[in-house]
């Protein structure tokens, strides 16, 4: 019999929602403090946007590099999404609050399981309705639109893209990977889309790092891309995103 106390036989998703609840416990989100509001990122989706990710590591690929990715790109990029999780993504808390000196929309990317998760000052944070129960999803956008934050809800399938238009988001996001394997399906977000883009900004997420990439998926009708990986990879990471950019 599996015991849910041992991480080692829980799921990627039961390891990621378990951390979450003892990052909150353990006050790790305590370091979110107010600070200068971040500008809207659903009024720069009204352009095709390439959203460059602070990804210093992943659950399956390890640290990337040390170094510090947000001023490598912090400078050329449209929007931001900045990891804080620090145990399976290696983020923090203080990239956040940094990323408000370069002037563009902030997604906090993280497992968000708490209202204790939501600070006032970026643009927008992530939910993962994988994550998420019905009442959980409705109480932290409940939480988040109270202190002036927009919601990104991320699904992997065509049956949640539709079910998302319900909660009434500011954002979809269609992620390429899934959850509980960790494996890419790069024309996840494509296919998805071909059945019909929904009345809501749309992301696609994970897996992008060609222009022939990200310029397929703007015509199958996403808003924009959030690109990773890519440029943890790179040994110039601002050239890359210009590289990468349509």
């Amino acid at each position: 019999m599996r015991s849910i106390h041992s991480r080692h036989y829980l799921t990627w998703s039961e390891r990621f929602r378990q951390n979450a609840h003892e990052l909150v416990a353990n006050g790790y989100y305590m370091g979110l403090h107010r600070g200068k509001k971040a500008p809207s990122l659903v009024k720069q989706l009204k352009r095709f946007t390439v959203i460059a990710e602070v990804k210093p590591g992943s659950p399956n690929e390890g640290v990337f590099e040390e170094r510090d990715l947000l001023s490598l790109i912090g400078g050329n990029a449209q929007a931001l999404s900045v990891l804080t999780e620090p145990n399976y993504f290696k983020g923090s808390v203080d990239n956040l609050h940094r990323a408000l000196d370069y002037g563009v929309p902030i997604l906090m990317k993280d497992i968000i399981v708490s209202e204790f998760q939501i600070p006032d000052f970026v643009s927008a944070i992530l939910l993962i309705r994988k994550f998420l129960s019905e009442a959980e999803v409705e109480y932290l956008m409940k939480v988040a639109r109270e202190r002036g934050v927009e919601v990104l809800l991320e699904v992997d399938n065509r049956e949640d893209y539709e079910e998302a238009v319900s909660y009434s988001p500011d954002i979809i996001g269609i992620n390429n990977r899934n959850l509980e394997t960790m494996q890419i399906d790069p024309l996840n977000a494509e296919k998805i889309l071909s059945e019909g883009v929904l009345d809501i900004p749309t992301l696609a997420l994970s897996g992008y790092s060609t222009r022939e990439d990200i310029l397929r998926v703007r015509s199958a009708g996403a808003a924009g891309v959030i690109v990773g990986t890519a440029l943890s990879r790179s040994e110039r990471p601002a050239s890359r995103l210009e590289e990468i950019t349509p």
